[in-house]
């Protein structure tokens, strides 16, 4: 397993403030599984990912481009970002508007597709089934996800 993925599960769960116990009894798994994921002896599945995500409040973009991308220079900024910011820095008043509307409307749109997602696998926990019980219908929604983040380029 990714180490780099391992230790960010294992950092946002503490920073969560929830017990391994708590983790894995809300997405169905035994305590050892999640354990095995934080010290990288296995790998999660993607619908246990979304669940991860969505319990710790983690942008899956975010997480894919530290753990599968370019690494962050200073923890601070990756390429891509100093490079918007060189661009931003370039706009006038008018451009610097547009691009900061811009970003508030993505983080809201963000915001509620998170809460769409945790909502979700709140559902599937509450059923007791954990994640491996999800029906079709939870299945495909998975699914366009997983498409939707690949298309926006956060895998």
């Amino acid at each position: 397993m990714n180490r780099r993925l391992s230790l960010l599960l294992q950092e946002a769960r503490q920073k969560s403030g929830l017990t391994q116990e708590e983790v894995a009894s809300r997405i169905g798994l035994k305590k050892n599984t999640l354990s095995n994921y934080e010290h990288g002896v296995s790998e999660p599945s993607l619908d246990t990912l979304v669940a991860l995500f969505c319990i710790y409040d983690l942008d899956p973009g975010y997480v894919f481009s530290v753990t599968y991308g370019t690494p962050l220079r200073d923890g601070s900024l990756t390429p891509v970002e100093e490079d918007l910011i060189h661009l931003f820095r370039q706009l006038d008043s008018h451009g610097r508007n547009m691009v900061q509307e811009t970003a508030r409307l993505e983080a809201e749109h963000i915001t509620k597709q998170r809460a769409f997602w945790q909502e979700k696998v709140s559902r599937i926990a509450a059923r007791g089934g954990g994640v491996l019980s999800v029906n079709q219908q939870e299945q495909d929604e998975i699914a366009a996800l997983y498409a939707y983040l690949k298309e926006e380029d956060r895998l």
